[in-house]
């Protein structure tokens, strides 16, 4: 996840009640950003899983579930400047390949379909380059994903499991996907975006 500025460091907030209360609201985001944080650092230096549903894997899931949850939940001009800070974890979680922490932020309801600003991908992007099979696996299930998405190079997802994951197989199921969605809303697909 992308580093946050202390406390200290938060950009003033003025003297009206709604300045103050998005103040609140991003103070209690860090927290549970912080909180997640620590959870992810424990579950990475315990070796034994034996405590009665409260594995470190667990204590993870339920940390993230607050953290999407929270965000969706928030005014939305904070929600706006946290997003992003969400969406690299979320695309981090696509590239490490775990299902069930993808299943939670679709759970929670982060947008399947969410753009890095940067790139322009998706996480569909992210997992065809990937190879992570589950965590694409998790993401058709949801039933959101926009296959016609292209990054900022003008890709496909499919053409990214083609040249970047090197995985025909995901490759042609994604090709698939996306000639029956492209026919479905009455699109012409190519390869590349037409010049116009």
């Amino acid at each position: 996840m992308r580093k946050h500025l202390p406390f200290e460091q938060l950009p003033p907030s003025g003297d009206s009640e709604e300045d103050k209360r998005r103040t609140q609201l991003r103070k209690k985001l860090y927290a549970v950003i912080t909180e997640y944080q620590l959870a992810q650092g424990f579950r990475l230096h315990r070796r034994d899983d034996n405590s009665a549903g409260q594995g470190p894997e667990n204590i993870v899931y339920d940390k993230l579930r607050e953290l999407v949850a929270t965000l969706l939940a928030t005014d939305e001009l904070v929600r706006d400047e946290m997003i992003v800070q969400l969406g690299d974890e979320f695309h981090q979680v696509a590239e490490r390949g775990n299902p069930e922490k993808i299943k939670i932020f679709i759970e929670e309801g982060f947008p399947v379909n969410w753009q890095h600003p940067m790139t322009g991908q998706t996480a569909l992007h992210v997992v065809a380059a990937c190879q992570a099979r589950k965590a694409l696996r998790a993401l058709l299930n949801s039933g959101q994903c926009d296959f016609l998405i292209r990054d900022k190079q003008g890709r496909l997802a499919s053409e990214i499991a083609y040249l970047n994951g090197n995985d025909p197989a995901v490759a042609r199921l994604l090709g698939n996907k996306e000639r029956k969605q492209a026919e479905a809303k009455g699109i012409k697909l190519t390869r590349r975006p037409s010049a116009e």
